[in-house]
């Protein structure tokens, strides 16, 4: 045989020329790479031994900490890299779902949300029970879109979908301010279509059979806060929330609301229908709350949805419930002729700041009051 670089002829299998030291590839073996190694103090990546379906590769960090196990060695790589860049406690990456759940729930701001957005949560979380042991850096899109697509098969509405997500959302949140995540996967999460349903209003009839109610001894105290909420527009929770301290007889307004910045703290004028009503509350509550329970806490607002089911069964008035009183008042105002920074005022609509802050008369009693009369059932 004859040398690739020099022509010369060389014995048959020899691996190098001896002339020219021309390395000859049909005879010698393969270049053995050396194995790159990672640079020091950045971890490593090993495959355990034995039989492994999946996740046979473990990235170990640069304190011995296991990571976490993989199914190839580029993820345990990169896994290894993301750890080292955002430089997070492998302790803290490790976190899972209930983990990321509780901790969430520790923050003060949790403390301040109202009983139902509480129990409202705790409802959320406990729809998710499949993803409680899962570690909150593996959960994507996908997974939280598993558990939407399984309310939506069992027949929950969007509305609960909504709470679902918005869960998921502010335990993303927390784990990206933790630097768990880098990124809310439940920003993209799907809905089921919104169904539209028209709201409808009480006549003038049903209203009547409400106010008959009034002063029966079973419906009585149902049928006052029914009437309370048609002349104020007021939602059953701010009702119940009322505190005393909060009612302005002679001065004939209840300052109160809630969910909205726009909502909170406004004027609700009290019109001549329910000043009685109110009059005797004040006189019988004995303690904050304006309509308070015979232990002398705030009432619960099912109970109360409970007995105004029975009362609007007892009145023959079908396909209503407490919000659909606030709906009715609001309808009334526009009817009736009031002025719609006046509405917006009353009701504390959101797009209140931005829609009437230019007048001047948009926060006071005597003006709210004024425009309130114009209201008749």
């Amino acid at each position: 045989m004859t040398c690739e670089r020099c022509g010369r002829d060389i014995p048959d299998g020899a691996m190098f020329c001896q002339w020219c030291g021309k390395r000859q590839p049909e005879n010698a073996p393969p270049v053995q790479r050396k194995k790159r190694r990672r640079p020091k103090g950045s971890g490593t990546v090993y495959k355990m031994t034995g039989k492994r379906n999946h996740k046979s590769y473990i990235a170990v960090t640069s304190a011995r900490e296991t990571l976490g196990t993989y199914d190839t060695p580029g993820e345990a790589v990169q896994a290894l890299d993301a750890y080292n860049a955002q430089n997070t406690p492998a302790a803290r990456l490790k976190c899972t779902f209930a983990d990321a759940y509780e901790k969430w729930k520790a923050q003060p701001k949790f403390a301040k949300l109202s009983t139902d957005m509480i129990k409202g949560y705790e409802l959320a979380y406990n729809k998710a029970a499949s993803l409680y042991n899962r570690q909150m850096r593996d959960l994507k899109t996908e997974d939280y879109q598993q558990i939407i697509d399984k309310m939506v098969e069992k027949g929950l509405s969007r509305s609960s979908c909504e709470k679902e997500r918005t869960l998921f959302s502010q335990l993303c949140e927390w784990a990206m301010a933790q630097d768990i995540i880098n990124k809310n996967y439940a920003s993209l999460l799907q809905l089921p279509a919104s169904v539209g349903k028209a709201e409808r209003t009480l006549t003038a009839a049903e209203i009547e059979r409400i106010r008959s109610y009034q002063d029966d001894p079973k419906f009585g105290q149902t049928a006052q806060i029914s009437m309370v909420l048609l002349y104020t527009g007021m939602r059953i929770d701010e009702l119940l929330s009322m505190r005393c301290e909060d009612v302005y007889l002679k001065e004939r307004y209840m300052r109160g609301g809630e969910k909205t910045e726009a909502g909170k703290n406004r004027i609700i004028p009290i019109l001549e229908p329910i000043y009685k009503i109110i009059a005797f509350w004040m006189l019988d509550s004995g303690c904050e709350w304006l309509i308070p329970s015979k232990a002398g806490t705030k009432l619960d607002k099912r109970n109360v949805a409970t007995k105004f089911r029975a009362l609007m069964q007892a009145c023959n008035i079908d396909g209503v419930h407490p919000h659909t009183l606030r709906h009715t008042a609001s309808s009334k105002m526009v009817e009736c002729g009031l002025e719609k920074t006046a509405v917006q005022s009353i009701l504390g609509h959101k797009n209140f700041s931005t829609t009437a802050n230019k007048y001047v008369s948009h926060n006071d009693p005597t003006y709210l009051l004024q425009e309130m009369q114009k209201m008749k059932y």
